[in-house]
């Protein structure tokens, strides 16, 4: 851990990690369980919610039975209900289709110049990849992606938002300038989160004082209440400045405690 130095933590699929590949891999495993109308017709569905089907308009942000899913994996759990698929049948499935993950049968893309932005302000930032997914593929999928080496920690099947807790109050722990020189931290953590599901990669991270960064189409709960997120836009490519410009006002902010430490050493 670079100590007293601000840190970024991001969600995988959805946030750096783009494209339909991965979910339409997980519904043809499901649809796999099914008899073959069902099947073909699971598969529909699905193709129609993720705006694959240039015939029907997105159902993205629309309701299925009542529910608003909060991505494209919740929407083909919540399509498969329709059909019988039990939890364990669409956890087992969901494995299968990790196994496919960056290869043609789940191809999947960066957002336009992120390794590059991340290598820009990695030496000024703890940067944490914190996914649900388990540690499947996963070296491979940063490989493809052109992310090898971009992060400082990786952490997998954290099961957000419950199982975020620990990894959290360990990481502002472990970052606070009190923890080294004997002073008080800044009141707001230099703690930021970057993902496109509110609840699972933002709402701890706000609750904790930290910035957040919401992208893609997701609607917030809560919306009129003072919840949502410090900066939001559809793509990621589109908050670069606003990270960077976080990034450095953190940075002055965690740097002033340590300055005054020094000198009332001299």
């Amino acid at each position: 851990m670079k100590p007293h130095q601000p840190v970024i933590i991001f969600d995988f699929d959805g946030t750096i990690s783009l494209g339909p590949g991965p979910v339409l891999s997980y519904a043809r495993n499901v649809a796999h369980t099914l008899p073959r109308e069902a099947s073909a017709d699971l598969l529909a569905e699905v193709e129609a919610f993720l705006g694959l089907d240039a015939a029907k308009p997105p159902a993205t942000p629309a309701l299925i039975d009542g529910h608003r899913p909060i991505d494209g994996y919740d929407a083909v759990r919540l399509l498969s209900l329709r059909h019988g698929v039990d939890d364990a049948m669409r956890g087992a499935a969901y494995l299968r289709s990790r196994h496919e993950l960056a290869t043609e049968a789940a191809p999947i893309h960066a957002p336009d110049g992120l390794a590059g932005f991340l290598a820009t302000i990695r030496p000024q930032a703890v940067l944490v990849l914190a996914t649900n997914a388990p540690d499947i593929r996963l070296d491979a999928a940063l490989d493809s992606l052109g992310l090898a080496n971009s992060f400082d920690r990786i952490h997998a099947s954290m099961g957000k938002p419950d199982g975020f807790a620990p990894l959290l109050d360990r990481l502002l722990n472990e970052s606070s300038p009190a923890s080294g020189h004997g002073s008080s931290a800044p009141e707001a953590p230099a703690l930021m989160g970057v993902g496109d599901v509110w609840r699972n990669d933002l709402a701890p991270i706000d609750a904790r004082g930290g910035a957040t960064v919401l992208v893609g189409d997701a609607a917030l709960p809560g919306t009129g209440s003072g919840i949502g997120p410090t900066f939001a836009a559809v793509a990621l490519t589109d908050l670069y400045d606003d990270i960077r410009r976080w990034l450095t006002k953190a940075t002055e902010v965690r740097q002033a405690p340590i300055a005054a430490a020094s000198t009332r050493s001299i």
